[in-house]
């Protein structure tokens, strides 16, 4: 069976599992990174809205904070609107999957106050600055933090090991960078060789080593579906 390496955090890792196992896939667990909650140093000032850019962003306010906000909620993408359904926050506007996009669809809905953006200690892209930029008043508030692993899991390197990983799933340009440099330090680059990349945007692909991939492919679109969509029907 066509083997695909999930690089996702646990918690996101299962319902991309699920999705590559009903295209005849399987997938292989290795999270890259670990979430650790950082605790609110001081009380939020008053806000009119909320912009996430993760769900991981979503879950961390929501364990951080008692407050359900019935203020719009704006999301990056399905994934972190579904996260906003789960935790009891209003279901939000749904963005076209990248920061850029987000900041367009607040702009154009115009909150009535400041916009929060609960949001990891490392991001891609600075969307307080872009609303700032447009008049749109905005601040952040680290919630969570992204802690790199330090070792591919065992069956992860086994499956290197073996030369038997057809693809790898990365995320985000940070992940694409730990992932290299994982692999770099087990010496087993030349595994690559004939492995595909799956890349969730053009910014994950161009952190990534061209010559020592078999393939490096990147979605159309920045979400979990147009990135599934990328996978060839398994042979059965």
């Amino acid at each position: 069976m066509t083997t695909v390496l999930i690089t996702r955090p646990e918690i996101d890792a299962g319902p991309m599992a699920e999705m590559l196992l009903e295209k005849g896939y399987m997938p292989v667990l290795s999270p890259l990174f670990e979430i650790s909650y950082l605790p609110l140093k001081e009380a939020l000032p008053d806000f009119a809205a909320l912009a996430f850019t993760s769900a991981n962003g979503v879950r961390a306010f929501a364990a951080l904070s008692d407050c359900r906000p019935t203020c719009p909620a704006f999301a990056i993408g399905e994934a972190t609107a579904a996260a906003c359904e789960e935790v009891g926050f209003k279901a939000p506007y749904i963005a076209k999957g990248d920061v850029v996009s987000l900041s367009k669809l607040i702009l154009k809905v115009k909150p009535h106050g400041p916009v929060l953006q609960p949001r990891g200690k490392h991001v891609a892209g600075d969307l307080v600055a872009l609303l700032e930029a447009e008049g749109q008043e905005a601040f952040a508030v680290q919630t969570y933090e992204a802690i790199e692993t330090k070792h591919f899991s065992d069956e992860a390197l086994s499956t290197l090991n073996k030369g038997t990983l057809d693809w790898v799933s990365l995320m985000s340009p940070r992940t694409a960078l730990v992932f290299e440099r994982l692999v770099q330090q087990a010496e087993l680059t030349s595994k690559l060789s004939t492995v595909r990349a799956a890349c969730l945007s053009p910014a994950v692909a161009h952190k990534l080593t061209p010559s020592i991939w078999g393939e490096i492919i990147t979605s159309p679109k920045p979400n979990l579906s147009e990135l599934i969509d990328i996978f060839p029907a398994a042979p059965t």
